[in-house]
């Protein structure tokens, strides 16, 4: 499935589930990143998730995800659960700090992300089906995240 039409699914699964007034895309940009830096620096709790669709006979079928959080993942076995909040945010900036570089080359495919707040609940969800076929969701809140 080629990004523009991963975009609208994506937007349209989120307003189904959040309503539309919660529910925006945008470009990926320094500026969002920016933006969900302060958000990760606001809240208590972070999910990273990303999405494969890679099945060679349907693009489009999420067919694997790998989910790790505060409480939950495969991270917590490398690393004491003290620590997680910060593993987890390092590897949110290494993901920023690589998208911004691929940001400057000449090959680079513009990136959307759609970006639901809802009262404590600020998810980004960045879609790259064109290229590695995986969508890299974060979640944020105060709330534990389960």
């Amino acid at each position: 499935m080629e990004n523009s039409v991963a975009v609208v699914e994506t937007e349209k699964k989120y307003i189904r589930k959040y309503s539309k007034e919660n529910v925006e895309v945008k470009v990926s940009s320094p500026e969002v990143f920016k933006e969900m830096r302060e958000v990760s620096e606001a809240k208590r709790y972070t999910e990273e998730r990303v999405e494969f669709y890679d099945d060679e006979y349907d693009l489009s079928a999420l067919n694997w995800m790998d989910v790790e959080g505060e409480t939950y993942g495969w991270l917590w076995l490398r690393y004491p659960a003290r620590k997680m909040h910060s593993v987890i945010r390092k590897r949110m900036l290494n993901f920023i700090r690589t998208e911004k570089e691929l940001m400057t080359s000449d090959n680079y495919k513009e990136k959307h992300v759609v970006i639901i707040k809802i009262e404590d609940l600020t998810i980004y969800h960045f879609i790259d089906r064109d290229d590695s076929y995986s969508d890299t969701v974060y979640t944020f809140s105060n709330n534990i995240l389960e």
